[in-house]
Protein backbone atom coordinates (compact mmCIF):
# COMPACT_ATOMS: atom_id res chain seq x y z
CA UNK A 1 0.00 0.00 0.00
CA UNK A 2 1.37 3.42 -0.92
CA UNK A 3 2.78 6.00 1.45
CA UNK A 4 0.25 8.46 0.03
CA UNK A 5 -2.55 6.35 1.51
CA UNK A 6 -1.20 6.87 5.03
CA UNK A 7 -0.46 10.57 4.56
CA UNK A 8 -3.95 11.29 3.18
CA UNK A 9 -6.20 11.02 6.24
CA UNK A 10 -9.46 11.39 4.30
CA UNK A 11 -8.65 8.66 1.77
CA UNK A 12 -7.47 6.37 4.53
CA UNK A 13 -10.65 6.88 6.56
CA UNK A 14 -12.94 6.22 3.59
CA UNK A 15 -11.17 3.02 2.59
CA UNK A 16 -10.97 1.72 6.15
CA UNK A 17 -14.67 2.38 6.72
CA UNK A 18 -15.49 0.54 3.51
CA UNK A 19 -13.43 -2.47 4.55
CA UNK A 20 -14.90 -2.42 8.07
CA UNK A 21 -18.42 -2.56 6.62
CA UNK A 22 -17.37 -5.50 4.44
CA UNK A 23 -15.85 -7.34 7.42
CA UNK A 24 -18.93 -6.75 9.61
CA UNK A 25 -21.17 -8.20 6.93
CA UNK A 26 -19.52 -11.63 7.28
CA UNK A 27 -21.91 -12.94 9.92
CA UNK A 28 -21.44 -16.55 8.80
CA UNK A 29 -17.73 -16.76 9.63
CA UNK A 30 -16.34 -19.28 12.08
CA UNK A 31 -13.10 -19.54 14.02
CA UNK A 32 -11.42 -17.74 16.91
CA UNK A 33 -11.69 -14.00 17.47
CA UNK A 34 -8.25 -12.50 18.08
CA UNK A 35 -7.43 -9.32 19.99
CA UNK A 36 -3.87 -8.07 19.42
CA UNK A 37 -2.80 -5.34 21.81
CA UNK A 38 0.60 -3.69 22.00
CA UNK A 39 2.61 -0.72 23.05
CA UNK A 40 2.62 1.63 20.02
CA UNK A 41 5.50 0.79 17.65
CA UNK A 42 6.22 -2.50 19.40
CA UNK A 43 5.33 -4.70 16.44
CA UNK A 44 1.57 -4.68 15.85
CA UNK A 45 1.96 -4.97 12.08
CA UNK A 46 4.55 -7.71 12.33
CA UNK A 47 2.36 -9.80 14.64
CA UNK A 48 -0.75 -9.18 12.56
CA UNK A 49 1.06 -10.16 9.36
CA UNK A 50 1.78 -13.54 10.92
CA UNK A 51 -1.59 -14.13 12.55
CA UNK A 52 -3.68 -13.23 9.51
CA UNK A 53 -1.95 -16.09 7.67
CA UNK A 54 -3.50 -18.59 10.09
CA UNK A 55 -6.11 -20.46 8.02
CA UNK A 56 -9.61 -19.09 8.59
CA UNK A 57 -8.48 -15.73 9.99
CA UNK A 58 -8.82 -12.29 8.41
CA UNK A 59 -8.44 -8.67 9.42
CA UNK A 60 -11.52 -6.89 10.72
CA UNK A 61 -9.59 -3.58 10.48
CA UNK A 62 -10.96 -2.58 13.87
CA UNK A 63 -8.19 -0.74 15.70
CA UNK A 64 -8.86 0.79 19.12
CA UNK A 65 -6.78 3.64 20.55
CA UNK A 66 -7.18 4.71 24.16
CA UNK A 67 -8.85 8.00 23.21
CA UNK A 68 -11.46 6.12 21.16
CA UNK A 69 -12.95 4.80 24.40
CA UNK A 70 -12.05 7.59 26.83
CA UNK A 71 -14.93 8.80 29.00
CA UNK A 72 -13.64 12.34 29.38
CA UNK A 73 -13.68 15.29 26.97
CA UNK A 74 -9.97 15.10 26.11
CA UNK A 75 -9.03 14.04 22.59
CA UNK A 76 -5.32 13.42 23.24
CA UNK A 77 -4.10 14.03 26.77
CA UNK A 78 -1.69 12.81 29.46
CA UNK A 79 -2.24 9.11 30.02
CA UNK A 80 -3.06 9.56 33.71
CA UNK A 81 -6.45 11.09 32.78
CA UNK A 82 -7.46 8.05 30.70
CA UNK A 83 -10.78 6.62 31.89
CA UNK A 84 -11.91 3.71 29.73
CA UNK A 85 -15.57 3.46 28.81
CA UNK A 86 -15.97 -0.29 29.22
CA UNK A 87 -19.33 -0.45 27.46
CA UNK A 88 -18.03 1.51 24.47
CA UNK A 89 -15.16 -0.97 24.24
CA UNK A 90 -17.66 -3.81 24.37
CA UNK A 91 -19.71 -2.27 21.55
CA UNK A 92 -16.63 -1.90 19.38
CA UNK A 93 -15.51 -5.49 19.93
CA UNK A 94 -19.05 -6.70 19.16
CA UNK A 95 -18.50 -5.68 15.51
CA UNK A 96 -15.73 -8.28 15.14
CA UNK A 97 -16.96 -11.57 13.69
CA UNK A 98 -15.60 -15.05 14.45
CA UNK A 99 -12.44 -15.69 12.48
CA UNK A 100 -11.43 -12.02 12.55
CA UNK A 101 -8.63 -9.99 14.12
CA UNK A 102 -8.89 -6.71 16.02
CA UNK A 103 -5.91 -4.63 17.10
CA UNK A 104 -5.39 -1.99 19.78
CA UNK A 105 -2.99 0.22 21.68
CA UNK A 106 -4.63 0.18 25.11
CA UNK A 107 -3.04 0.55 28.56
CA UNK A 108 -3.67 -2.21 31.04
CA UNK A 109 -7.08 -2.07 32.68
CA UNK A 110 -8.70 -5.15 34.22
CA UNK A 111 -12.12 -4.14 32.87
CA UNK A 112 -10.83 -4.13 29.28
CA UNK A 113 -9.18 -7.50 29.73
CA UNK A 114 -12.31 -9.00 31.24
CA UNK A 115 -14.53 -7.76 28.40
CA UNK A 116 -12.24 -9.27 25.76
CA UNK A 117 -12.12 -12.54 27.70
CA UNK A 118 -15.88 -12.59 28.28
CA UNK A 119 -16.53 -12.03 24.57
CA UNK A 120 -14.37 -15.00 23.64
CA UNK A 121 -11.33 -13.19 22.24
CA UNK A 122 -7.92 -14.80 22.24
CA UNK A 123 -5.73 -11.98 23.54
CA UNK A 124 -2.17 -11.49 22.31
CA UNK A 125 0.12 -8.81 23.72
CA UNK A 126 3.18 -7.66 21.76
CA UNK A 127 6.19 -6.08 23.43
CA UNK A 128 9.62 -4.90 22.29
CA UNK A 129 12.92 -3.57 23.65
CA UNK A 130 12.31 -0.03 24.96
CA UNK A 131 15.16 1.58 23.00
CA UNK A 132 13.79 0.22 19.72
CA UNK A 133 10.27 1.41 20.55
CA UNK A 134 11.69 4.89 21.18
CA UNK A 135 13.52 5.11 17.87
CA UNK A 136 10.64 3.61 15.93
CA UNK A 137 8.26 6.14 17.47
CA UNK A 138 10.58 9.02 16.59
CA UNK A 139 10.92 8.07 12.94
CA UNK A 140 7.23 7.27 12.62
CA UNK A 141 6.23 10.75 13.81
CA UNK A 142 8.92 12.37 11.65
CA UNK A 143 7.70 10.56 8.57
CA UNK A 144 3.95 11.01 9.05
CA UNK A 145 2.98 14.64 8.49
CA UNK A 146 -0.62 14.06 9.60
CA UNK A 147 0.50 12.86 13.04
CA UNK A 148 -0.83 15.23 15.70
CA UNK A 149 2.68 15.73 17.16
CA UNK A 150 4.66 15.93 13.89
CA UNK A 151 4.90 19.70 13.61
CA UNK A 152 5.67 20.29 17.27
CA UNK A 153 8.34 17.58 17.39
CA UNK A 154 10.04 18.96 14.28
CA UNK A 155 9.83 22.63 15.24
CA UNK A 156 10.36 22.63 19.01
CA UNK A 157 13.31 20.21 19.00
CA UNK A 158 16.30 20.87 16.77
CA UNK A 159 18.12 17.53 16.60
CA UNK A 160 17.13 13.88 16.57
CA UNK A 161 18.87 13.45 19.91
CA UNK A 162 16.57 16.09 21.42
CA UNK A 163 13.55 14.56 19.72
CA UNK A 164 14.45 11.09 20.95
CA UNK A 165 14.70 12.38 24.51
CA UNK A 166 11.29 14.05 24.11
CA UNK A 167 9.77 10.81 22.82
CA UNK A 168 11.24 8.93 25.78
CA UNK A 169 10.20 11.45 28.43
CA UNK A 170 6.96 12.67 26.86
CA UNK A 171 5.83 16.04 25.53
CA UNK A 172 3.46 17.81 27.93
CA UNK A 173 0.53 20.02 26.90
CA UNK A 174 1.39 23.73 26.62
CA UNK A 175 -2.02 24.81 27.88
CA UNK A 176 -5.24 23.15 29.09
CA UNK A 177 -6.71 21.08 26.28
CA UNK A 178 -3.49 20.98 24.27
CA UNK A 179 -2.32 17.64 22.86
CA UNK A 180 0.33 15.70 24.75
CA UNK A 181 2.63 12.87 23.78
CA UNK A 182 2.95 10.14 26.38
CA UNK A 183 6.59 9.19 26.89
CA UNK A 184 7.63 5.68 25.95
CA UNK A 185 8.90 5.04 29.50
CA UNK A 186 5.47 5.71 30.98
CA UNK A 187 3.70 3.87 28.17
CA UNK A 188 5.61 0.71 28.97
CA UNK A 189 4.70 0.93 32.65
CA UNK A 190 1.03 1.45 31.80
CA UNK A 191 0.83 -1.34 29.23
CA UNK A 192 2.78 -4.18 30.81
CA UNK A 193 -0.17 -5.42 32.86
CA UNK A 194 -1.30 -7.14 29.65
CA UNK A 195 1.75 -9.37 29.95
CA UNK A 196 0.31 -11.11 33.00
CA UNK A 197 -0.57 -14.62 32.00
CA UNK A 198 -2.86 -17.08 33.77
CA UNK A 199 -2.92 -20.73 32.84
CA UNK A 200 -6.45 -20.74 31.47
CA UNK A 201 -7.33 -17.70 29.35
CA UNK A 202 -4.46 -15.27 29.81
CA UNK A 203 -2.73 -13.23 27.16
CA UNK A 204 -0.10 -14.79 24.96
CA UNK A 205 2.95 -12.52 25.15
CA UNK A 206 4.93 -12.12 21.92
CA UNK A 207 8.30 -10.42 21.88
CA UNK A 208 9.17 -8.52 18.72
CA UNK A 209 12.67 -9.97 18.93
CA UNK A 210 11.24 -13.50 18.73
CA UNK A 211 8.89 -12.94 15.78
CA UNK A 212 11.05 -10.75 13.54
CA UNK A 213 13.14 -13.68 12.29
CA UNK A 214 16.69 -13.87 10.97
CA UNK A 215 16.19 -11.21 8.31
CA UNK A 216 15.39 -8.76 11.09
CA UNK A 217 18.35 -9.67 13.24
CA UNK A 218 16.59 -12.36 15.23
CA UNK A 219 16.43 -16.12 15.04
CA UNK A 220 14.47 -18.10 12.47
CA UNK A 221 14.05 -20.90 15.01
CA UNK A 222 12.64 -18.45 17.58
CA UNK A 223 10.20 -17.10 14.99
CA UNK A 224 8.92 -20.59 14.18
CA UNK A 225 8.63 -21.40 17.89
CA UNK A 226 6.56 -18.23 18.34
CA UNK A 227 4.30 -19.19 15.42
CA UNK A 228 3.74 -22.55 17.08
CA UNK A 229 2.84 -20.78 20.33
CA UNK A 230 0.33 -18.60 18.46
CA UNK A 231 -1.33 -21.66 16.95
CA UNK A 232 -1.58 -23.39 20.33
CA UNK A 233 -3.03 -20.21 21.85
CA UNK A 234 -5.70 -20.32 19.13
CA UNK A 235 -6.39 -24.00 19.93
CA UNK A 236 -4.86 -25.16 16.66
CA UNK A 237 -2.35 -27.92 16.06
CA UNK A 238 1.10 -26.41 15.27
CA UNK A 239 2.12 -28.92 12.62
CA UNK A 240 5.49 -28.33 10.95
CA UNK A 241 3.76 -27.89 7.59
CA UNK A 242 1.40 -25.21 8.91
CA UNK A 243 4.14 -23.37 10.81
CA UNK A 244 6.33 -23.28 7.69
CA UNK A 245 3.42 -22.10 5.57
CA UNK A 246 2.59 -19.21 7.90
CA UNK A 247 6.28 -18.33 8.23
CA UNK A 248 6.88 -18.10 4.48
CA UNK A 249 3.64 -16.31 3.58
CA UNK A 250 4.04 -13.63 6.24
CA UNK A 251 7.77 -13.05 5.82
CA UNK A 252 7.61 -10.67 2.87
CA UNK A 253 4.68 -8.54 3.97
CA UNK A 254 5.39 -4.85 4.33
CA UNK A 255 3.50 -1.73 5.33
CA UNK A 256 4.29 1.96 5.50
CA UNK A 257 4.63 1.78 9.28
CA UNK A 258 6.58 -1.47 9.38
CA UNK A 259 9.45 -0.76 6.96
CA UNK A 260 12.42 -3.12 7.46
CA UNK A 261 11.63 -4.38 10.98
CA UNK A 262 15.01 -5.09 12.52
CA UNK A 263 16.21 -5.54 16.09
CA UNK A 264 18.24 -2.53 17.18
CA UNK A 265 17.10 -0.56 14.15
CA UNK A 266 14.11 1.40 15.36
CA UNK A 267 14.90 4.06 12.80
CA UNK A 268 13.85 1.61 10.14
CA UNK A 269 11.12 -0.39 11.78
CA UNK A 270 7.85 -0.08 13.63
Amino acid sequence: MSKHFFQNATLRLVLLKTYRAYARSMVWRQGPKVFINSIPKAGTHLATAIIEEVPGLMQSRLHVEMWDIHKGPEAVAPIEVFQPDIEQFRRMLATVRPGQIATAHLPWHPGLYEVAKEMGFKTIFVTRKPEDVERSTLYYIKGLRRHFMHRRLMEDYQTDEERLAAVRQGIPPRFPGDAALVGTNELRERFMGWAQNDEVNGSLVLNFEDIVGSRGGGSHAARKTAIGAILRHLDLEPSETLVNQIDSRSADKKSFTFRSGKIGSGAQSA
